[in-house]
């Protein structure tokens, strides 16, 4: 984040809103309970930055301080997902790996609250009824920015030769249970 930082908003700039962000992450992590969940916790270091990111934008009267988050969200962290995943998808099974993995994390994991659909080999689905990145953000004052992580996704996983991720709905943009549907393309 800081280096984009740096070159989206000019190295001095950068530096300094870069500065304050590494200042507030860690008193905002002490207004959240604490967590013996490692995934949690990685999740949550990812989140805390982007809501201070945000804050401090605003503050210094940025007027469009969440486009300017929209686009590192689905630029910088939705484009860096979707190069991993696109040479991941190159192995041989991809699909069967991925979601045999997808499955086993979801269901041994407390980010967000599931129901489960479909699993079989042409697809699997499931849906999210609680969501982590909503209710920290929320906590913080910013949920309009969960939609950023929302639209993340979608650029994480555009394009893939091997696999097509699909959602309509979001906690976020909805306020009804994201609907996650991963198909195999043949």
């Amino acid at each position: 984040m800081e280096k984009y930082l740096r070159k989206a908003l000019g190295e001095e700039y950068g530096k300094k809103i870069w500065a304050r962000v590494e200042t507030a992450v860690p008193g905002m992590a002490l207004q959240l309970p604490e967590s013996k969940s490692w995934l949690k916790r990685k999740a949550i270091e990812q989140i805390l930055p982007v809501i201070a990111l945000y804050k401090a934008l605003k503050e210094d009267g940025c007027e469009d301080a969440f486009e300017f988050i929209y686009r590192y969200m689905t630029e910088e962290v939705g484009g860096a997902n979707n190069k991993k995943f696109c040479s991941m998808e190159k192995l041989p099974g991809f699909f069967s790996f991925y979601k045999a993995v997808y499955w086993y994390v979801l269901h041994h994991n407390d980010l967000c609250g599931y129901e489960f659909g479909a699993k079989d080999k042409e697809h699997f689905n499931f849906f999210v009824t609680r969501c982590l990145w909503l209710d920290v953000c929320t906590q913080f004052g910013v949920p309009e920015l969960t939609v950023c992580w929302c639209h993340a996704d979608t650029a994480g996983f555009k394009d893939m030769k091997t696999m097509e991720f699909r959602r309509s709905v979001t906690l976020a943009e909805d306020g009804k249970p994201c609907d996650y549907c991963f198909v195999r393309k043949l």
